[in-house]
């Protein structure tokens, strides 16, 4: 199930035809879909690797370090080309993975505190806010790799 996202991602650190910055705005994105598509998913990972020998280890080495290694490649040139100021790979990805993966407990707040917006928008509402926050602003006349 998760063999073609992970494939995917991996892939977007190769794929040259388009700007770092907007295949990084890609992938948070399709990390967001793919826990809209899979909410059964949402927060299983980062529960599951905390369970006790052997299976935190299973969930940690099959899922957890394949999307990580897949993410890896394109967060770092992120960071090398200085559009992501966090300079640590997993830390990127603990925060992105940790905030998508968890929009159906923010939404009751969320609808709490901005009730006009819709609920059905959280996962994308946080994706955008967190790409607003990870990468930095583009400055005017900006070259970007």
């Amino acid at each position: 199930m998760l063999e073609p996202k992970i494939a995917a991602l991996a892939a977007l650190s190769e794929y040259e035809e388009m700007r770092l910055r907007g295949r990084l705005e890609l992938a948070i994105g399709m990390t967001a879909a793919h826990y809209d598509q899979n909410p059964d998913l949402r927060g299983f990972i980062a529960r599951g690797s905390l369970e006790p020998p052997p299976r935190g280890d299973i969930i940690a080495e099959r899922l957890l370090r394949p999307l990580f290694e897949a993410a890896r490649p394109l967060i770092q040139q992120g960071i090398d080309a200085k559009l992501i100021a966090i300079t640590d790979p997993a830390v990127v990805f603990v925060i992105l993975n940790s905030a998508l993966s968890q929009p159906d407990r923010m939404a009751s707040a969320l609808a709490m505190l901005s009730p006009d917006q819709p609920n059905e928008t959280v996962s994308a509402r946080i994706g955008e806010a967190l790409t607003q926050l990870l990468l930095r602003p583009r400055d005017a006349g900006e070259r970007e790799p």
